[in-house]
């Protein structure tokens, strides 16, 4: 499971066990994944819920995640 957490007022990208990734802001829900090469935004419904995170990598172009309620 992919689980965006935040630490000491800063946000982390937690992808396997001990691996966490901070997270830059780079415009209103998008950051930069410091140490990861790679870059996240998430989309919000018409209730402005987070409703899908979108990863971009250097193999990999905007793959959706739905978030899990």
């Amino acid at each position: 499971a992919i689980v965006i957490n935040q630490k000491d007022g800063k946000l982390f990208f937690h992808l396997k066990p001990n691996a966490d990734y901070q997270l830059d802001p780079t415009y209103k829900d998008a950051f930069t994944i410091v140490d990861f090469d790679g870059d996240l935004y998430f989309i919000r419904n018409e209730l402005n819920e987070i409703i899908t995170m979108k990863i971009s990598g250097s193999r990999a172009r905007n793959v959706a995640f739905k978030k899990l309620k």
